[in-house]
Formats: structure tokens, sequence, C-alpha cells
């Protein structure tokens, strides 16, 4: 049935892309409109290629702030909420996992894949 979902859900979506880890296959879309700078609705489907469990999750794209302090300027990838963790993804591939405290637990490069 995750399956069926993702499919379901993916080819609605303005842009997608999937980050390949040596632990880790991402696949990231997000839900907002084509042309806006940030986007809050950002669907991801995180499988660990040992356990092929899969888990999905919310998110949202992440920036820097331009020098007024309140635009948002350069785009420094997503992140994601789980349960207990947070899931940090860079624009240069860079999978960060930390507990909602801060700690980091997972950390590992990947490879973007992008769809067009």
């Amino acid at each position: 049935m995750r399956t069926i979902i993702v499919l379901l859900l993916f080819p609605l979506l303005a842009s997608a892309a999937e980050l390949e880890t040596a632990q880790f296959r991402i696949a990231i879309a997000t839900h907002c409109e084509e042309g806006e700078v940030t986007c809050a609705d950002v669907a991801a489907s995180i499988t660990d290629k040992q356990s092929q469990h899969t888990q999905f999750i919310q998110g949202g794209t992440q920036h820097t702030t331009c020098a007024d302090g309140i635009s948002p300027c350069r785009f420094l990838g997503y992140r994601f909420v789980a349960e207990d963790k947070y899931y940090s993804v860079s624009e240069g591939g860079l999978l960060t996992v930390t507990t909602h405290q801060g700690k980091e637990i997972y950390r590992e490069q990947g490879r973007w894949d992008y769809e067009k």
C-alpha cells in the first residue's frame, strides 16, 4: 500500500528529487507552486536499504535569511520532522539526523538524482 500512496502523490507535485546515500534512499517532493521561494509542504519517503522499512514524513525547505533579517535568500535544503527525530537534507546532499534535543545521531553524504 505504501508504494501505491507514493505513486499517487508524486506525479501531482511541482518538483521531485531523490537522494541516495549508502544506507538510505530519500524521495523528496514539494507540494508548492513553482516559483514560490519557500515551501512548508514537502513530503519525503525515507527507505532504509538494509531493513527495507519506509517512513513517510512532512517538512519544508530551509533558506538563509537575507540582509533584512526576514526575507528568505539562498536555498539550503530540506528539514523533516519525525516523531523523535529531525531529518535535514542539504542542497549538497548531506543527510543529518538529530534528536529533538539537537544531538546528532547520523550523518552521511549522498548523491542527488533530480527528475525532470
